[in-house]
């Protein structure tokens, strides 16, 4: 499970207002670099989820997480 906190969703919601999109929506992701082999990825998402994608929505933002 995954928590957006209300600060946290408040600063996506004005982000996403400045780049223009209606729903604020992130993708999670995991990327091969780092240090210990992975990073971490957050980008904006387009559009809905991709088929498998975990969805956690809270204070009206979501993220999507590949499983």
């Amino acid at each position: 499970m995954i928590n957006i906190s209300e600060k946290a969703a408040v600063r996506l919601k004005k982000m996403a207002a400045e780049k223009g999109a209606d729903v604020p929506a992130m993708r999670a992701g995991l990327r091969g670099g780092g240090c210990s082999g992975l990073s971490y990825v957050f980008d904006w998402a387009e559009g809905d989820p991709r088929a498998g994608d975990l969805v956690f929505e809270e204070h009206g933002v979501r993220l999507y997480v590949d499983k």
